[in-house]
C-alpha cells in the first residue's frame, strides 16, 4: 500500500516479497466473497426444485410440466425472478451506506457486520413459510453481500504488497467461484429431498459463520487504523506483518503507504511533524515504514477548521532535518491543498480531477454484469434445463461449469501481476465474444433452439456446455476478477470508501436489470440473448484498449502517474492532482 519513490524501482515497478502472515490475513480477508458466491449457485439450483416450485410458485410447476412450454419460456416468471433479484436491491442500499460505516469503523468490521447479517437472512429462508419469508430473508442476505462486497476488495487491495496487490484480490473471485461450486453441489445432493431447498437455503449459515470467525481473529487495515486514530495499533500491526526480513519490511510499507493521517485529528489540527517524529522513536527501520504510511494523508484532516499554507506548514515542519523533510515530503506529495480543507467524499469524488476513476468506477462493474455470466451462474440449471438437459443433468452442467470458473481464477491469479490488467481484459474480452456467439450458432443451427418446441440432442446439448465453459474460463481470469481489483486500487485514499461502494453499488444495481429480465429475455430472443450479450462485450473490450491503464505493481498512492500518462484521462487530472 505505501510508496515512495524509494519503493518504486526504475522501470516503475513496486518491489515487494509475500509474508506468511500476509497470506493468511488476505486468505481469511478474502473468504468475505464465499457468501456472495454461494448465494449466487444456490439460487438458481433452488428454483428448478419441484418441492420449492410446488409450495411457493405452484403455476411455474405446472408449466414446466406442459410439454407445448416453450423450452426458453418454462421458468419465465416474475415472481420467480423477484425471488433472485430481491437481494440486489438490497445489495445496492448496503453498499452505499457500508461506505460510512467503512471509513468510521474500519473494513474488519463492516465484513463481520455483513457476515452477520447474511447469518440471519439465512435463517429466514431456511425456515421461510411464505414468499413474504423469502423476500425478508433475501433482503437480508443482500444487506449482508451488499457490506461484504465493498469493504473485502478495499481491505484486500491496502494489505497486499503493490507488486503481488492483483495476484491477493483475486482471491475475493476466487471464494465466489468456491461459494458458487458448493452452492451447486449442495443442490444436487438435496434436489431430490421434499426438505432439500430447505438446506440448501438455510446451510448459508455455515459460510456466514466461516466469515465471521475468521474476520474476528484479523486486524485492521493499517490504513483504516491511521485513519481513524489508532497509530499504535496500526504500528504494531506493521510490526507483526512485516517480519525479519528487511526487504519484507519494505515491502510491507508499500502496503500502507496509502493509509496516511487522513483523519487522526478530525477534532482539530495537528503538527505532522511532530506526530512522524513521536510515531517513529528510535527505531530506524519502522521510521522510513512509518513514514510511507502517512505519505499520502498529506494534510486532508490537519486543518480542517481553515486552509493553510501548504508550502509553509512544509518548511515550518521539516526545518534542518533533511531526513524527516524527504519523508514529510512525501506524506504531503499527494495531498494537494485539495484535502487541506477536508471535504464530504460523495461531494468530491464528483470533481473534474477525479472523472478518470468515477468512469471506470461505474463503466467497469456495469459492463462485468453485461457479460452475462452472473444470470446464467444464477440460472444456470434452469439454461441448461431449457436447452436439452434433463434436471439432474442441468445441476451437473452448473456444476462443471463452476469448476472452470474456480480453475480460470486461478489462471488469473499467476498471470495478473506478470502480464498486467489490461491483457487479461482484452484476451478475456475476445475470448468470450466468440464464445458467446459460437453458443448462440449452435441454437440458430437448430429448428430445436429456433423454435424451442423441443430439446436439443444431446450431442448438441454437451457442445454448448463445452462452448459455454470456454466462455465461463474467458470470464473467469478477466472481467471476473478485475472488475473487483481496478475500482479497489484506482483511488485515493479519502474517497476510496465511497469509490468501491459507488462500484460495488452500480453492480448491484445491473445485477438486478439483467436477473430480473433474464429468464423473460431468454423466452422473448431465444438464442438471441447470446448475441445480445456479445455485442456488449465487443463495446467493452473496445473500452478498455482506449480507456482502462495499466496498473499493474504501482502503489496505491502513486496512482496519480498513471493518469497523467494516460492519453485521453490527463486532460481531467492535470487540473488537480490525484
Amino acid at each position: 500500500m505505501a510508496g515512495g519513490m524509494p519503493l518504486v524501482d526504475e522501470g516503475g515497478n513496486s518491489s515487494g516479497k509475500i509474508t506468511a502472515t500476509v497470506v493468511l490475513t488476505c486468505v481469511v480477508a478474502a473468504s468475505g466473497g464465499l457468501i456472495f458466491g454461494y448465494d449466487i449457485g444456490i439460487s438458481g439450483g433452488v428454483t428448478t426444485m419441484v418441492p420449492f416450485l410446488r409450495k411457493f410458485f405452484p403455476s411455474i410447476l405446472e408449466k414446466s410440466r406442459d410439454a407445448k412450454t416453450n423450452m426458453y419460456c418454462m421458468y419465465d416468471s416474475q415472481a420467480l425472478t423477484s425471488f433472485t433479484s430481491s437481494l440486489y436491491i438490497a445489495g445496492l442500499a448496503a453498499s452505499l451506506v457500508a461506505s460510512r460505516i467503512t471509513a468510521k469503523f474500519g473494513r474488519k468490521f463492516t465484513m463481520v457486520l455483513g457476515g452477520c447479517t447474511f447469518l440471519l437472512g439465512g435463517a429466514v429462508n431456511g425456515a421461510a413459510q411464505n414468499v413474504a419469508m423469502l423476500i425478508i430473508g433475501r433482503i437480508l442476505l443482500g444487506f449482508g453481500v451488499g457490506f461484504t462486497n465493498q469493504a473485502t476488495p478495499v481491505y484486500l487491495s491496502e494489505v497486499a504488497p503493490p507488486k503481488w496487490r492483483g495476484a491477493f484480490n483475486t482471491g475475493f473471485q476466487f471464494f465466489i467461484a468456491i461459494g458458487v461450486v458448493i452452492a451447486n453441489s449442495i443442490n444436487y445432493a438435496t434436489k431430490n429431498q421434499t426438505w432439500g431447498w430447505r438446506l440448501s437455503l438455510g446451510l448459508a449459515i455455515i459460510p456466514a459463520t466461516i466469515i465471521i470467525l475468521g474476520i474476528l481473529l484479523i486486524p485492521d487495515t493499517p490504513n483504516s487504523l491511521v485513519e481513524r486514530g489508532k497509530m499504535e495499533e496500526a504500528k504494531k500491526t506493521l510490526e507483526n506483518a512485516r517480519g525479519v526480513n528487511i526487504d519484507v519490511k519494505a515491502e510491507f510499507a508499500e502496503l500502507i503507504r496509502a493509509t496516511e493521517l487522513a483523519n487522526v485529528a478530525r477534532e482539530e489540527p495537528f503538527d505532522a511533524k511532530k506526530t512522524l517524529e513521536n510515531a517513529c522513536g528510535d527505531n530506524t527501520d519502522v521510521k522510513p515504514e512509518f513514514a510511507e504510511l502517512i505519505q499520502d494523508a498529506e494534510l486532508e484532516n490537519v486543518a480542517r477548521e481553515e486552509p493553510v499554507d501548504a508550502k509553509k506548514t512544509l518548511d515550518n515542519a521539516c526545518g534542518d532535518n533533511t531526513d524527516v523533510k524527504a519523508e514529510f515530503a512525501e506524506l504531503i506529495r499527494d495531498a494537494e491543498l485539495a484535502n487541506v480543507v477536508s471535504k464530504e467524499p460523495f461531494v468530491t469524488i464528483f470533481e473534474r480531477c477525479y472523472r478518470p476513476h468515477l468512469v471506470l468506477a461505474i463503466l467497469i462493474p456495469l459492463f462485468q454484469q453485461i457479460t452475462g455470466i452472473n444470470v446464467i451462474a444464477f440460472y444456470a440449471p434452469v439454461l441448461f434445463e431449457s436447452v436439452g438437459f434433463g434436471s439432474d443433468s442441468a445441476l451437473i452442467a452448473a456444476i462443471i461449469l463452476g469448476v472452470v470458473n474456480l480453475g480460470s481464477i486461478l489462471v488469473s491469479t499467476f498471470l495478473v501481476d506478470r502480464f498486467g490488467r489490461r491483457f487479461l481484459f482484452l484476451e478475456g474480452g475476445v475470448q468470450m465474444f466468440i464464445f458467446q456467439i459460437a453458443v448462440a450458432g449452435v441454437l440458430a443451427a437448430t429448428t430445436t433452439g429456433v423454435s424451442g418446441t423441443d430439446h436439443l440432442s444431446k450431442g448438441k446439448a454437451i457442445l454448448v456446455l463445452i462452448l459455454m465453459c470456454i466462455y465461463a474460463a474467458g470470464f473467469g481470469w478477466s472481467w471476473g476478477p478485475l472488475s473487483w481489483l481496478i475500482p479497489s486500487e484506482i483511488f485515493p485514499l479519502k474517497i476510496r470508501p465511497i469509490g468501491q461502494s459507488i462500484s460495488v453499488a452500480v453492480n448491484f444495481a445491473t445485477t438486478f436489470l439483467l436477473s430480473q429480465t433474464f429468464l423473460s429475455m431468454l423466452c422473448h430472443f431465444k438464442f438471441g440473448v447470446f448475441f445480445f450479450y456479445a455485442g456488449w462485450i465487443a463495446i467493452m473490450t473496445v473500452f478498455v484498449a482506449l480507456f482502462v491503464p495499466e496498473t499493474k505493481g504501482i502503489p496505491l498512492d502513486s496512482m496519480h502517474v498513471v493518469w497523467n500518462q494516460h492519453w485521453y484521462w490527463h486532460k481531467f487530472v492535470k487540473e488537480g492532482e490525484t
